[in-house]
């Protein structure tokens, strides 16, 4: 519940300042496939794991870019690159 003016309670303020790191803005990989590999634990679309996809919303760019990075080298050892 926020604050109101009779009950100020400057120790659970917020600063918008503070906020923390901004999501990123590189796109999503997600290509619409949305199944879970059972035996990889991944995504059959776009490799992400499912703690990855939860993630991404929240992450900046350069922990979007290894996310990205990660998904890639599961898509190259599937194909056998």
């Amino acid at each position: 519940m926020p604050p109101t003016p009779s009950d100020p309670r400057p120790d659970t303020d917020v600063d918008p300042g503070d906020a923390g790191p901004r999501p990123g803005t590189l796109d999503s990989p997600c290509v619409g496939v949305c199944r879970l590999d059972r035996v990889r634990q991944d995504c059959l679309g776009c490799r992400r794991t499912l703690t990855e996809i939860g993630a991404w919303r929240d992450l900046d760019d350069e922990a979007r870019q290894q996310v990205l990075d990660a998904a890639a080298a599961r898509r190259a050892a599937l194909n056998g690159a």
